[in-house]
């Protein structure tokens, strides 16, 4: 149960993975926001810039809650997926790597209104209910 629940909820929130090879949906060049209009994707950071990711919470994790804002690109790698190009970037304030081209590159203008210059930190919860 517990294992659908999480499944479930990581399909809903596209819950970046913590794995060698993540797996991902083919990127889109424009995604239609809840407003309507296209939003362009920026292009793909280089080591050393400065990107905007959300805060995350694991319902059954919670030593690795992240707190959203600005965080490093400390690597940039491209993957194949489904014959696609899928660029991924890794974050040095979560040490996890992260979708760029479907998942961070369509919320950073949103996310740059909404978090401004806040940076984005680990925030653990280590109570044991949230950690199995």
């Amino acid at each position: 149960m517990l294992a659908k629940l999480r499944s479930l909820l990581t399909n809903l929130i596209g819950r970046r993975d913590r794995v060698d090879h993540p797996t991902a949906v083919a990127p889109t060049s424009t995604r239609p926001p809840s407003s309507g209009e296209a939003v362009e994707i920026p292009p793909t950071p280089k080591v050393g810039d400065r990107i905007y990711v959300p805060g995350f919470l694991h319902i059954s994790h919670g030593v690795d809650d992240f707190e959203g804002g600005l965080v490093t690109v400390g690597e940039v790698r491209v993957d194949r997926i489904k014959g696609q190009k899928v660029s991924f970037v890794y974050i040095k304030e979560d040490e996890s790597w992260v979708n760029w081209d479907t998942f961070l590159a369509p919320m950073q203008e949103e996310l740059r209104k909404h978090l401004g210059s806040k940076a984005g930190k680990p925030r653990p919860d280590r109570r044991p209910e949230f950690n199995e």
